[in-house]
């Protein structure tokens, strides 16, 4: 999705025989567990699609904060002559933030299964355990606002003092704070809806990850598969096109703009175009993904929230009418030929 233009079956048949081929070796050798385990408590609601939309805007902003903080800061590595140097620079800088804020530690994926599985403030405080912090529980968003922030730094002193590290670990652990803290600062506020932390950390992880990758597709799936999160399809489409769309470059608007053309113009010929691609193949995927939900809707929902398997399922078995759900599922058919 990043480096390839020519997206044809050609091309990505070797792709998917080599993916395939992987995966079956690390199924075979490792096991079939995710990576991090997440659990829905609670189902997507319709209601909570503008605070998805907002969530990907953040993570929009939060991906391109890391991406320009953390080539300005290894931009200043790279001035300096001697390895020696950027080696005790990278060490002075790692040892002052792992002091103040230690789950700048590692990779951080021990916070992110914290903040995936946590189910009160009691879990979610543990993070702020061996920090100056420990034992203020109302300051637990500012903590975090504040590893948002310093976590670039480590990261770019990391890869800048001669140290072995990446954009893709970094991102997914922004993601997921970023996530909890949007919907945990929302939560205090008796006039919004309600928004399920863990559901909108597991977002945030897909969010910011795409905006810095510039990969929506990658971002949506990979967390999915990572998690197991596949019932938040949606809103993982959502919010990652929403932050890819943030972190579309300026300059961008600017060259529109510079040739005559408004912001409501240049969003339409720029931004929308360059981002219509990724809507329309998501679009798809999730359609296609969720096309045979019918196990999950009969078990969580039953028929109070009807979809279209289970209307068909209700027509032949409890109405009667098999003739209705064969016309129902042809038709079912017919769009889904169309659309994929």
């Amino acid at each position: 999705e990043v480096l390839m233009i020519d997206l044809t079956m050609t091309s990505l048949l070797p792709l998917l025989i080599s993916a395939v081929t992987a995966a079956t070796v690390s199924y075979i050798t490792t096991g079939t567990e995710a990576m991090f385990k997440f659990h829905l408590d609670q189902a997507f609601e319709m209601e909570r699609i503008p605070y998805v939309i907002m969530l990907g805007i953040f993570c929009g902003l939060v991906s391109l904060y890391f991406t320009r903080a953390m080539n300005s800061v290894e931009g200043l590595f790279g001035k300096l002559k001697g390895p020696y140097q950027k080696l005790a620079l990278g060490g002075v800088m790692l040892s002052i933030l792992i002091f103040l804020f230690p789950p700048l530690y590692g990779e951080g994926y021990d916070t992110i299964e914290l903040l995936l599985n946590g189910t009160s403030n009691a879990d979610w405080d543990t993070v702020m355990n061996n920090s100056f912090f420990y034992g203020h529980s109302q300051l637990l968003l500012l903590y975090l606002i504040l590893i948002i922030l310093f976590k670039v730094f480590a990261s770019s002193a990391t890869n800048g003092g001669g140290g072995c590290g990446g954009i893709f670990a970094p991102s997914l652990y922004l993601g997921c704070i970023a996530g909890f803290v949007f919907s945990h600062f929302s939560n205090d506020f008796e006039m919004t809806a309600f928004l399920p932390e863990k559901n909108f950390a597991l977002l945030g992880m897909a969010g910011v990850m795409s905006g810095v990758m510039h990969a929506p597709l990658t971002g949506v799936f990979l967390i999915a598969e990572l998690t197991g999160g596949y019932d938040l399809f949606l809103p993982l489409m959502i919010v990652t096109v929403a932050g890819v769309m943030e972190n579309i470059g300026d300059d961008m608007m600017e060259a529109a703009q510079s040739l005559g053309a408004n912001r409501f113009t240049a969003f339409l010929k720029v931004v929308f175009p360059m981002s219509l691609p990724g809507i329309i193949v998501g679009g798809i995927l999730v359609f296609t993904g969720t096309l045979t939900a019918y196990t999950t809707p009969q078990l969580l929902g039953g028929n109070k929230n009807m979809v279209l398997s289970t209307f068909i399922y209700q027509r032949a078995m409890t109405v009667g009418d098999w003739n209705g759900a064969a016309v129902i599922s042809l038709i079912m058919i017919i769009v889904t030929l169309v659309v994929i």
